[in-house]
């Protein structure tokens, strides 16, 4: 729902809002950086469910390298076993430093960097101003001018992992989306 405002795709006149629908850039002193490596906790908050790796088609090697990698029979076993799902995590945080060096560049990260401004100016709408310091705090960290290698930020971290984990739900509703609506029975949607 708020993804044509975060994009910036909405025609905003001026001054027909009381509101910011960005959030200026914030410094990234000692303070703001602590509070950054906390930015797997926005993995928390519902509104950033939908928040995945795109383009999918860049991230979709790494999906199925991902599920080659373990039984998918043997998931249940996860609970119950530690050593497989510790395996489990070894072999995803070894995809996830994979990703972070070939598709996380400064391109992406500014691209994101604004997004998260974007949201972060809905939660202030909101009165949320814990998830606002978050979230600008995620932000000025993974500015490129941050000077915070990736591979330390827990934000990208987490997206990735997030992305890599629920990739295969994700591919099934995109191959749905580009599918031909006449092959389900008419009632599938009433």
């Amino acid at each position: 729902i708020w993804r044509p405002l975060i994009e910036g795709l909405l025609p905003i006149k001026k001054f027909t809002s009381p509101y910011l629908t960005i959030l200026e850039p914030i410094p990234l002193d000692s303070a703001t950086q602590a509070l950054a490596q906390q930015g797997d906790e926005l993995y928390e908050l519902n509104e950033f469910l939908s928040w995945m790796y795109e383009p999918i088609e860049r991230i979709e090697p790494y999906i199925t390298r991902h599920l080659a990698a373990h039984d998918v029979f043997d998931t249940h076993l996860l609970r119950k076993g530690k050593s497989k799902g510790h395996k489990h995590q070894n072999q995803l945080m070894k995809l996830v430093d994979e990703a972070l060096g070939l598709l996380i560049d400064d391109n992406w990260r500014l691209l994101y960097e604004e997004r998260l401004r974007r949201h972060a100016a809905l939660f202030q709408v909101l009165g949320r101003e814990k998830e606002v310091a978050l979230i600008r705090a995620v932000a000025a960290q993974l500015h490129p001018a941050s000077g915070v290698p990736v591979q330390e930020q827990a934000f990208p971290r987490a997206l990735l992992s997030f992305s890599i984990e629920q990739g295969p739900l994700r591919l099934m509703v995109e191959s749905l989306r580009s599918g031909e609506m006449g092959t389900f029975p008419p009632e599938f949607f009433s």
